[in-house]
Formats: structure tokens, C-alpha cells, sequence
């Protein structure tokens, strides 16, 4: 089940954008609340590459279950507080302006923290997420090899949201989701 998701059109090539959203070692500078990663199976990154990830309050395990480069990847965590898992998948597709990258958030949350996610997860999400989406467009731009793929103009880069919203979090929970 989707919490939510976020998605956003970079003005670069679909190749450049995947292989940024799997190097999770830079994701300290994207996720406010990451303090370090490391990367814990050798290359190459695929079906079962794992970090560990360390963050204010603890650490967890990020797994690939889904790779599908250059359209998706799935990672699956172990548990962090209260028992949640936390999982997402980042989807892209190719189009006219560059790339679209979705960005889904479902996670296995215990049903006693369901209450307490709906008040603090679509805000604190979203302000995160976009961040994520500002750092990669700079990483990207400043990316030692620019080609004119990744040099299109992108009409509408201002992300949309979609899925259970502040309003709608309640409905989500109280459905026994």
C-alpha cells in the first residue's frame, strides 16, 4: 500500500537520473535525517546490493528487492522504530523534457503507529523528498560529463504529490490500511 508518493521531471537523460537514485552513499546530502551510509555487498549494485543506514536515532538495513535499470528499483529496509519497514520504489521513464521520477513511499507500518504517521509523515515526507529532488538536479547539472540530453529545459520541474495527502491521511489509517 502507497503512504504517499512524490514525482517530479528532471531536465536529464533517464540513465543519468537512475544511476544517481542507486549510488545511496550520497544519500546523507538528499535525506535530512541520514547521518551516514555505507554500502555493505560489493558491486555491482543490483538484486540483493544492501546499505546500512545510519541515522539521528539508530541504524537500518536498506535491500534491493526490485531492479529494473533504467525504469525502477524497489528497496525493501529492516526495522526501525516501532517497527516499521521502511520501503520505497523509484520509478522513471523517459519523456519529452527529460525524465520522470516517481518517488513511492510503502511502507509496512504496525497498526498502533499508524495515528502518529498521519500527523507527522506527509509533511516531514514532502519537505525531505523535495530536497531530494533539489540535490539531485545539482548533482546532475554539475556532473563532469554534460551531454545534450541533459541539457533539455524542463517546462514543470516543481514536484506533484499524489496519493493519501494531510486530508486524506486520516480517511488512509482510519480504513484500517
Amino acid at each position: 500500500m502507497v503512504l504517499f508518493e512524490i514525482q517530479t521531471i528532471m531536465p536529464y537523460s533517464i540513465e543519468d537520473v537512475f544511476a544517481l537514485t542507486v549510488d545511496l552513499e550520497k544519500a546523507p546530502r538528499w535525506h535530512s535525517i541520514f547521518t551516514d551510509v555505507q554500502q555493505i555487498t560489493p558491486d555491482p549494485i543490483g538484486i540483493g546490493s544492501r546499505w546500512r543506514i545510519n541515522y539521528i536515532v539508530g541504524s537500518f538495513v536498506l535491500e534491493i528487492s526490485n531492479y529494473q535499470p533504467p525504469n525502477s528499483v524497489t528497496f525493501k529496509g529492516s526495522p526501525v522504530i516501532g517497527g516499521t519497514i521502511p520501503n520505497f520504489t523509484i520509478e522513471l521513464q523517459s519523456v519529452t523534457e527529460g525524465t520522470q521520477l516517481r518517488y513511492l513511499i510503502h511502507p509496512d507500518i504496525p497498526s498502533w503507529l499508524k495515528p502518529l504517521m498521519a500527523m507527522i509523515a506527509p509533511p516531514y515526507g514532502r519537505r525531505d523528498l523535495e530536497r531530494y529532488f533539489r540535490e539531485l538536479k545539482t548533482s546532475l547539472a554539475t556532473k563532469d560529463k554534460v551531454t545534450e540530453t541533459t541539457q533539455l529545459e524542463c517546462q514543470d520541474s516543481k514536484p506533484h504529490y499524489s496519493g493519501a495527502d494531510d486530508r486524506s491521511f486520516n480517511e488512509f489509517y482510519n480504513k484500517g490500511n
